[in-house]
């Protein structure tokens, strides 16, 4: 039981660590989409050289409010195939730090020693609908793209890829959270026979 309490205690650091940075990167999608739309120049050095230039406003270009500005001035001006990108990364963003806050609260039982309760059953619930939000989202921007380019093309992308992972991992959340579920249930009436 220590060594399951020990993993979980590294499960926990690792999932704050990619909720924090999950929250932190959020305010910058909508501005990497447009800058990403906007030059032909791949966006790895578009990033290099708006971090790595030196200028009078290179602080302001980093900073989320220009992200945020660039996002509102730039990114329902442009292109619907732009509009739709950054309305799916967010949301999909939105989603993750979900499944991550849920993930945290189920870790915190195990933890505590105390797993099986009717509270991550329903974590766990939550985190498959997020699950299968994304998924949903995913199906939906992947026929859109197929409609709007008038390719097949979007099938080969990661969107495609979002599809049946994310449907999978919604489905094993619903069958754990079955699981726990039933477990505290178990547990309550073993606690009542005593």
């Amino acid at each position: 039981m220590e060594r399951t309490k020990q993993l979980a205690s590294a499960l926990s650091i690792f999932l704050t660590v990619l909720l924090v940075l999950n929250i932190l990167v959020l305010p910058f999608i909508p501005g990497l989409v447009v800058m990403g739309r906007a030059s032909s120049r791949p966006l790895s050095e578009q990033l290099s050289a708006l971090f790595f230039t030196q200028s009078e406003d290179s602080f302001f270009y980093m900073s989320p409010a220009f992200f945020f500005g660039l996002a509102l001035v730039g990114v329902w001006g442009e292109d619907p195939a732009t509009v739709v990108l950054t309305v799916f990364l967010l949301a999909c963003a939105l989603c993750s730090a979900v499944i991550l806050w849920q993930g945290l609260l189920v870790l915190r039982t195990v933890r505590a020693g105390q797993p099986f309760q009717h509270a991550n059953a329903r974590s766990l619930r939550i985190a498959a609908a997020c699950c299968f939000a994304v998924c949903l989202m995913a199906l939906v921007r992947c026929v859109w793209s197929c409609v709007y380019f008038h390719s097949l093309s979007p099938l080969f992308t990661y969107n495609a890829l979002f599809i049946p992972v994310f449907l999978m991992a919604g489905l094993l959340c619903l069958v754990m959270a079955s699981l726990f579920g039933q477990a505290a249930v178990l547990r309550e009436e073993n606690d009542l026979t005593i």
